[in-house]
């Protein structure tokens, strides 16, 4: 990476991060989540966005509780074709 300030010192990381809806099971019905990925970006050319390097950080479901305007408890399915 050509940048001097994370050059400078060997304790500086620079990573991306990326993030896409996935099934958990074959089943179109079935749950499904984002699992969010940090790639190393310090790596020579080639290894930087190779998935042997990736961490998988986060898993964040599709489905949550929350309350509705009447405070009732529901359940939130989002799928990954939602755009909102």
């Amino acid at each position: 990476m050509d940048n001097p300030n994370i050059n400078a010192d060997a304790r500086h990381q620079a990573f991306s991060a990326a993030a896409d809806g996935v099934p958990f099971f074959k089943d179109r019905n079935a749950a499904n989540g984002w699992p969010v990925v940090l790639f190393p970006e310090n790596g020579p050319e080639g290894i930087n966005r190779d998935n042997d390097h990736a961490h998988m950080v986060a898993l964040a479901p599709s489905e949550y509780w929350a309350e509705d305007e009447d405070g009732v408890r529901v359940l939130v399915k989002k799928y990954a074709h939602d755009t909102h």
